[in-house]
């Protein structure tokens, strides 16, 4: 009797295992996934403008599977950023609030974000930000990349 417990348990692991296996196959790719983010600090011409522009993807390239954004936005001149990123499909969500921003002064950024991508076509980006006293983020950027 004990042999045919064995032998039922080895056939159940045998099933458990084989259909994990099935199953990680059919389990979809991430067609994008985040990689960092880096902000270039208060651009020294930021401080003596009294109109900044509007923010924008300022420069973006894609190479060997990698998409670099560059974003230019403005903030306080002694601002804590904390990035988030959300994806879903081909829509990528970059999130940056300033949790500081305790100066009377703005300053212009550019923060950049990388990305792998294993499929090209056609990406929608979008641009929140959102200061310390701000009770939600504000979309500054809707744009649609084609990468090639």
């Amino acid at each position: 009797m004990l042999k045919f417990y064995f032998s039922i348990a080895g056939i159940m692991l045998l099933l458990i295992w084989g259909c994990s296996n099935i199953m990680d196959d059919n389990v979809p790719q991430k067609s994008v996934e985040y990689l960092g983010m880096q902000n270039s600090g208060c651009l020294p011409e930021g401080l003596q403008k009294t109109a900044f522009n509007e923010p924008s993807v300022y420069k973006w390239d894609y190479s060997n599977g990698i998409l670099n954004l560059g974003i230019y936005h403005s903030s306080n001149c002694c601002p804590e950023f904390h990035d988030s990123v959300a994806v879903n499909g081909r829509q990528i969500e970059m999130y940056l609030r300033d949790d500081l921003g305790n100066c009377l002064c703005i300053c212009e950024y550019h923060t950049d974000y990388s990305f792998q991508l294993t499929e090209l076509g056609e990406y929608r980006i979008l641009f929140y930000f959102k200061y310390k006293a701000q009770a939600h983020y504000s979309a500054l950027i809707d744009t649609v990349l084609q990468i090639n």
